[in-house]
């Protein structure tokens, strides 16, 4: 989709209480949702409504999350839009 972006989370990799993610989701988007699945087993762990438009950002907690990989991805519209790889340690 046109003019999504999805930014590196930070930190990278997560090792405190929470992540940053930014995101741009154009006016046009009439739903969009972020969606935080494991790698390894592609099974989704998180998911939160991306209410605003244009250029934001959203707190993820990782306090509560395994070390390894994540994937979080802009679902919009239905369709996927963009994904990032993010770690965690401990």
């Amino acid at each position: 989709m046109n003019g999504i972006s999805l930014g590196q989370n930070d930190p990278n990799p997560a090792d405190g209480i929470t992540t940053t993610i930014t995101y741009v989701i154009p006016a046009s988007v009439t739903q969009a949702k972020l969606v935080i699945s494991e790698i390894a087993t592609g099974r989704e762990i998180a998911r939160s409504i991306v209410s605003g438009r244009g250029s934001g950002q959203m707190r993820v907690a990782v306090k509560s999350l395994a070390p390894g990989t994540y994937l979080y991805s802009i679902i919009a519209d239905g369709r996927l839009s963009a994904s990032r790889k993010m770690a965690v340690m401990k």
